[in-house]
């Protein structure tokens, strides 16, 4: 390992080394962090392993970096590759399609408009039954209107049964006050 690749991989390197030797701090290792020997004399020092060992370990964990770098530089460029392939072959499958429907229609144009037709008609009759199923904004304040309509209906028939209720409006005043709003905004009854 030379200075220059110890320096560019240092926080990895020394992350390895805190892991093996848990009781170096940051302080004492950042002495270390210069050149290889230094390092190598300060692990030494405070561990009492052989400078062989603490070589090996150093030198095993770079070239295992680099190898996973390798590694994952190599896929990803295969990836790349992949997703390159993947869209020129899309886009010469379309340009085939295309080729193909233009040659059809040119040799048989009536039974082509004929398809296009039921396609078409296929398609609006499944987007009829898709947007006829959900509730249209009138019909949701219908009902709405007829919900308020039952709790007033169900809250006059409690009314003599409550005290000091003479002030509230009556049922049919609210009802009718109601639908009149909801026929001039939302032209339903």
């Amino acid at each position: 390992m030379t200075t220059e690749t110890m320096t560019e991989s240092w926080s990895d390197l020394k992350d390895r080394v805190r892991g093996k030797w848990s009781h170096l701090t940051d302080h004492i290792l950042e002495q270390g962090k210069e050149s290889k020997d230094k390092l190598v004399s300060i692990i030494q020092r405070m561990t009492g392993e052989s400078r062989e060992k603490i070589n090996e370990f150093i030198d095993h964990g770079t070239e295992m970096a680099y190898d996973w770098y390798g590694r994952a530089s190599e896929a990803v460029q295969a990836g790349s590759q992949q997703v390159q392939d993947g869209v020129k072959y899309a886009r010469e499958s379309i340009e085939t399609c295309t080729e193909q429907t233009g040659k059809m229609v040119q040799a048989r144009p009536v039974e082509s408009l004929l398809v296009t037709f039921a396609v078409g008609v296929a398609a609006g009759l499944a987007l009829e039954m898709v947007f006829r199923s959900k509730p249209t904004p009138q019909s949701m304040l219908q009902s709405h209107l007829n919900q308020m309509q039952n709790h007033l209906h169900n809250l006059q028939n409690q009314m003599p049964q409550m005290p000091n209720m003479s002030s509230l409006p009556s049922y049919q005043a609210v009802t009718n006050a109601f639908g009149k709003f909801m026929k001039d905004h939302f032209n339903c009854a």
